[in-house]
Parts: C-alpha cells; structure tokens; sequence
C-alpha cells in the first residue's frame, strides 16, 4: 500500500506545472462551481488549492508596492496580475515598482480588458496595449514615473468612460493631451 502511495505521489505531473498554466487549465473548465469541476480537483493537491483560490470571498484590493523589479521577476508578477485582474476579480490593483537598471515591467496584454477594477495605479511600468483596452468600471487612474505616447493614452482613456480622476505623476512622452470626458472631475 506504501508503495502505491509513492508511485501515485510520483506520477502528479500537474503538481509540476507553473501555477500559471494550472490556473489556465481550470479558466478554461466550464462552470467552475459545477460538480465536475469540483471532482477533477482530485487529479492534484495544487490544483485543489487553486480551485478553492478561485471559490474564496472575493478581494477588494490587491497592492503591490515598492517592489525592485529585474527581469527574471517579470513571469512573477505576471502570475500576480492574473491573479487579481482574471481570478479575484478585485477593485482596487495598485502595482508600484522600483526602476532597477532601467528595466521596466510590461503590464501583459490580458490586462487590458477587465471590467472589475475600479480604481489601478501603475508605476515605473510599461503600458503599451495591442488593442484596445477595456477598463469600463474604472473610476480612478493613477500613472507614475512611465513613459507613454498619445497614442497609448488615447487608447486607455477610450477604455475607460467611466473614470472620474486621472493622476498622470512623472509621465513623459505626452505633449499634447485632450480630454472630452463629462464624468472626468479631477
């Protein structure tokens, strides 16, 4: 029975996985409180606890500040943005980093389209959509210390008819910015 036990253990290779590609899998399962779901945490003790992540009460806010970022982080905090913009669904996403050796973390293309989040800081980040972005329940914005070009700022503030309040602190590249906005107050 011992022996089963290990063999069993061993033979887990979705205990292996990065979470990522783990919490990828279960996004992709329909229905995430249906009993199928459900039966196929036993496949992994990780992907159970991924799965009961995704059932907890839902987060408000998620802040990541004053993080000294390389590179060999960005997968990381890729992982954490996931996390907050995809899973928990959470209000407020604060990411301020520390520019280490003039390297700047990408905020990856998934989110820019998220229609939980309320209020989003980003600093020494690098915002730059594909597409365009989708930020509709933001009310509050807040940009520090990056680079931007009117295009890009175009583009997320399109995305965003709601917002009330726009920060831009230490923003360069902008020369010229025009806002049309009713609801923008400050």
């Amino acid at each position: 029975m011992e022996m089963q036990r290990e063999i069993t253990a061993r033979e887990d290779r979705i205990s292996n996985l990065p979470d990522a590609i783990l919490i990828h899998i279960l996004s992709m399962l329909p229905g995430w409180h249906n009993k199928e779901v459900l039966r196929s945490s036993v496949l992994s003790r990780r992907w159970r606890e991924l799965y009961y992540w995704r059932n907890c009460q839902k987060i408000r806010s998620f802040r990541v500040w004053r993080l000294r970022y390389e590179d060999r982080f960005a997968k990381d905090i890729d992982l954490w943005v996931h996390f907050a913009i995809k899973v928990a669904n959470v209000e407020s996403f604060e990411l301020g980093i520390i520019d280490t050796n003039r390297q700047r973390y990408e905020l990856p293309q998934f989110a820019y389209k998220n229609t939980s989040v309320r209020n989003l800081a980003l600093w020494y980040c690098q915002v730059n959509p594909s597409g365009s972005v989708n930020w509709s329940s933001l009310v509050s914005l807040s940009f520090g210390c990056l680079e931007l070009t009117e295009g890009v700022i175009e583009k997320v503030l399109y995305g965003c008819p709601n917002l009330e309040r726009l920060n831009l602190e230490g923003v360069g590249g902008i020369h010229h910015l025009e806002i049309s906005y009713v609801k923008l107050r400050e």
